[in-house]
């Protein structure tokens, strides 16, 4: 059996796809070598599924902890934009559905209820034994192993209580794994693929006041109560990477293979590649004009994005105003993990030049022949709703 596991939690946006790729690529490879990376149970490269059943988020809130001021919060809208207009005492008789979950369809079976609500609540009941047998069979993957170490990763991890992670692992010594990436960088990032790969429609600063969570100190201090030394950090910088690159850093530094060891390994090219400011603003105003957008939309706007072209940036007053919220935090951790350093390497304000779309503006001649190329590239692909 397994008797160790390196546990990769990601975080998100900082190569995860590249170092899950390489590891479901080259499974065979790394058995070999000694380290065992299970199959994933729904067919991904990844263990998401495992990370997402693990999670508090599985099935959304649960109704303890749905209060007046967080209902209110989903209910004006994730970014605070539309809100909804709702009187006070209608909130708190929807409160109360919720807690008893006969808003969901889901009621606690000493409640006598009718027989509409009996389907979702049997669904519910199945959801949750076909997840315990998921886990229990993914569980029972890693005693059959040979290897002695198991390679576990999914960056729906970070989403989970540590301590539910140590009781499910039980038997096993766990060492999890986290890059982090400095906050600048991370909320740039993020933002533009929330807004690249959904309808999303608010502003960089809706979505970091709403969505956006990344005080490492607190993170990481949850990990180490429970894990202690066995946490593992690096961080996200190309600097402080092994070639610079996170997937061998991950097979160099994490895993301790050398380079002969993964010379024939099969490695990605660039995972999620990023989209131009122009592009960006381009795909934002689709979302908010509500715009229909076929399947195909996603692989165009990287294919059609020319290259060399400038990335999108955050405002330089912003990203000021981020950076010093996160620096006492990010001085505590790099205290503990990285004594004697500084946490990251913080770059200057960015010199631009006249002409650059540095942010999300766009004119409507621009907004037109961009409409106009991707449907003579794909014709269809951008309706407009009814």
């Amino acid at each position: 059996m397994a008797r160790k596991i390196i546990l990769h939690i990601g975080r998100h946006k900082c190569g995860t796809t590249s170092i899950q790729r390489t590891l479901f690529w080259n499974r065979e490879a790394l058995c070999r070598l000694g380290f065992f990376y299970p199959q994933p149970p729904d067919s991904d490269f990844a263990h998401h599924r495992i990370g997402v059943t693990l999670s508090d988020k599985r099935f959304g809130l649960p109704s303890s902890s749905v209060t007046r001021q967080n209902l209110s919060y989903i209910l004006r809208g994730i970014d605070g934009t539309n809100p909804v207009k709702i009187a006070p005492e209608i909130l708190v008789r929807v409160l109360r559905l919720v807690r008893s979950g006969r808003l969901f369809g889901i009621v606690p079976a000493t409640t006598e209820v009718d027989s509409s609500a009996a389907p979702a609540r049997l669904a519910h009941k199945q959801r949750k034994l076909a997840d315990k047998a998921e886990l229990n069979a993914f569980r029972q993957t890693l005693l059959d192993a040979e290897q002695e170490w198991a390679v576990v990763s999914s960056e729906a991890l970070q989403n989970c209580s540590p301590g539910k992670v140590r009781r499910f692992f039980r038997g096993f010594e766990v060492h999890p794994i986290c890059y982090i990436r400095e906050q600048g960088a991370y909320l740039r990032s993020s933002y533009a693929q929330r807004i690249q790969a959904s309808y999303y429609e608010g502003s960089v600063e809706a979505y970091y006041h709403s969505s956006f969570h990344a005080d490492y100190q607190k993170f990481l201090g949850k990990w180490s109560r429970v894990f202690g030394r066995r946490l593992v950090v690096r961080r996200f910088e190309r600097a402080k990477l092994h070639e610079g690159d996170v997937v061998h850093d991950f097979l160099s530094r994490v895993l301790g293979l050398a380079a002969q060891d993964y010379q024939t390994f099969r490695l990605p090219e660039q995972e999620n590649p990023s989209l131009s400011a122009t592009m960006l603003a381009f795909k934002l105003r689709l979302n908010r004009e509500g715009y229909r957008l076929a399947p195909k939309i996603y692989q165009l706007l990287v294919s059609l994005d020319p290259p060399g072209a400038t990335p999108y940036r955050l405002p330089e007053n912003f990203l000021s105003g981020v950076r010093d919220t996160y620096r006492y935090s990010n001085e505590a951790v790099a205290r503990k993990f990285f004594p004697g350093e500084e946490l990251f390497n913080i770059p200057g304000p960015t010199q631009s030049t006249p002409g650059q779309n540095l942010g999300m503006d766009l004119d409507e001649g621009k907004f037109q022949s961009l409409l106009l190329a991707f449907e003579q590239a794909a014709p269809g692909c951008i309706t407009r709703a009814t």
